[in-house]
């Protein structure tokens, strides 16, 4: 076979695969918890795209050139939306056809950032909080949508159902996948949930707190009694004056747990705690960021909440 036969046989064959390929939608998604359910809707198709591979906040996050490519070169870009991703705000501003912006859906059961009693301060004490290091935490915005809204699985089948829908719209060819996908999420949906709620029926009038306010959603779906949270947002330091209102708090409601996370070192507990014996430390992941990727990753990250919560004890 001559040279050039040879290329022109390898330029066809590039062709076809290119082809194949291109047949598939390019889906990048912004979180884990996004990540794993569009994984679970496009099992068998494709894999779709993460944005935010390692243990950073959502809430502060800086775009790496690698980054914007990504989203240049993606069909579908899911996110939650400006109230959990700001870094994402200005690059997806002109490519509207693109997004799927999840917070926006009609269906989904939106809860308000709540003023807790521990996040409490003066009006300037406040400010500098959300104002901190020149960033605006508009997640923690009382008044605003809270943006956890993957932490409750009747949350999740609408999330499933939206992402699902837009797959078929790119893809209509695998339709039947995705639909079969989409069954087979919402029955796990309808299945594990009864079963997570007995488990932490006994703790439902137990006192807990979060290093962060995350957690409105999860307490939502399963009676939980939160009554508050130590940070603001998880960046932002917290100050003496607030750490004594903290240990106060503790021993006024009787905190059976304070549900911590991984990026937030030990020691910090320890000023806290100091040497009460009767709280316990859990440590939770909201986002799922230590946990393999998958397509069954998020029901993995709710039993891991699941769990947590029933074996945190003093």
């Amino acid at each position: 076979m001559s040279i050039l036969r040879q290329i022109s046989l390898l330029l066809c064959l590039y062709g076809v695969a290119s082809n194949v390929w291109a047949d598939a939608p390019k889906v990048l998604t912004s979180i884990k918890p996004i990540y794993n359910i569009t994984a679970a809707i496009s099992q068998g198709v494709f894999t779709p795209q993460l944005l935010l591979t390692d243990v950073s906040s959502p809430h502060d996050y800086q775009l790496k050139p690698s980054d914007v490519m990504q989203i240049l070169d993606s069909d579908l870009i899911v996110w939650v939306g400006p109230e959990l991703e700001g870094f994402l705000v200005k690059p997806l501003k002109n490519m509207p056809s693109k997004l799927l912006t999840l917070i926006q859906l009609d269906k989904l059961h939106k809860l308000t950032v709540r003023n807790l009693e521990i996040n409490q301060h003066s009006k300037h004490e406040h400010q500098s909080e959300h104002q901190h290091e020149g960033h605006t935490h508009s997640s923690h915005a009382p008044g605003s949508t809270d943006p956890h809204i993957w932490l409750a699985l009747t949350n999740a089948k609408v999330i499933a159902q939206a992402i699902g829908a837009k797959l078929i719209e790119l893809d209509p060819e695998n339709r039947a996948i995705y639909q079969a996908n989409l069954a087979n999420f919402i029955e796990q949906c309808e299945q594990k949930l009864p079963k997570w709620r007995i488990k932490l029926a006994p703790f439902n009038q137990a006192a807990f707190i979060a290093m962060h306010d995350a957690y409105q959603y999860f307490e939502k779906e399963f009676k939980l009694k939160m009554v508050g949270s130590i940070h603001v947002s998880p960046e932002i330091p917290i100050s003496a004056k607030h750490l004594s209102h903290v240990k106060r708090l503790l021993q006024e409601h009787n905190v059976r747990c304070i549900f911590s996370e991984p990026q937030l070192g030990s020691q910090q507990l320890t000023n806290i705690i100091g040497n009460t014996k009767k709280i316990g430390v859990a440590t939770i992941d909201p986002l799922g960021q230590m946990q393999d990727l998958g397509s069954d990753g998020y029901f993995k990250l709710i039993e891991n909440l699941v769990e947590a919560v029933a074996s945190c004890e003093p």
